[in-house]
């Protein structure tokens, strides 16, 4: 594909649709569940790298925020943001953010050398999980 970006759009908005799904698919424990949408956020960070990884994440919360329901349980707007599961959305981002900076991308020694691809692609994941 000779437009590049044309391409990373398209996966922001792939991702941003797919993390928007990730609500429906939870685990209720109290009064935070735990929701597919932390490792989506995580995994798209990861997957997408640095900034860009945090484009569909914060595409995302920008949704929930004018009212769509993509937060946990098909809820959205500003309630759920001064709620008790506010404080962890600006945590989505900055723990895709964290981890696409930590993953980065492999260079072409690090694709040959499989094993140290998975384990920093692995304390990336971590990284971003901690800040959620």
């Amino acid at each position: 594909m000779k437009n590049k970006s044309t391409l990373k759009i398209s996966f922001v908005a792939l991702f941003a649709a797919i993390i928007c799904v990730g609500c429906f698919i939870r685990i209720p424990l109290g009064v935070i569940p735990i929701v597919l949408q932390n490792v989506l956020c995580v995994l798209s960070g990861v997957l997408l790298g640095g900034l860009l990884g945090g484009a569909p994440t914060a595409l995302f919360l920008v949704a929930g925020l004018i009212g769509l329901p993509v937060y946990s349980g098909g809820t959205g707007g500003l309630a759920v943001w001064l709620g008790p599961t506010g404080g962890f959305l600006p945590g989505y981002f900055l723990g895709a953010v964290t981890a696409g900076l930590i993953a980065g991308k492999p260079s072409v020694e690090q694709r040959k050398c499989s094993v140290m691809l998975v384990v920093r692609v692995s304390l990336a994941i971590l990284a971003g999980m901690v800040i959620l």
